[in-house]
């Protein structure tokens, strides 16, 4: 199992046993990520985390949420694209069309706001 984490999250003690519990239960499962909750206690960082809820809904992710895989899968993929940016957006649409991933509840994976202060909800994009 391959996990790629952005340096602004933070890693839950739990994560690890959490992945490994999710990629041994279910065989078909070729990897995934976490629930992303932002820092801060700001009405977009509770804007931001919801709309990544949302999103994951719709089978969208990213880095921010850590992403795992199996080796295999990973290797089968070609791994992450030399890309400039959004690198990891392109693995996982790579990843979901490659077979079922999982997204851990619990817990959540959390990571930094600050890069969005001052923002404005559609700057994001």
């Amino acid at each position: 199992m391959l996990f790629f984490l952005h340096a602004d999250s933070t890693l839950p003690p739990s994560a690890l046993d959490r992945i490994n519990e999710v990629l041994s239960t279910d065989a078909n499962i070729i990897g995934g990520n976490f629930r992303l909750v932002f820092d801060g206690d700001t009405a977009f960082s509770r804007w931001l985390t919801g709309f990544c809820a949302w999103i994951r809904l719709l089978g969208f992710y990213y880095g921010d949420s850590g992403i795992f895989v199996r080796r295999s899968v990973y290797e089968a993929l070609g791994g992450f694209r030399p890309l400039p940016v959004i690198e990891d957006w392109d693995f996982v649409r790579r990843l979901d069309g490659f077979g079922r991933t999982s997204c851990i509840e619990d817990p959540p994976l959390v990571t930094s706001s600050r890069r969005f202060e001052g923002r404005h909800p559609l700057e994001i994009f």
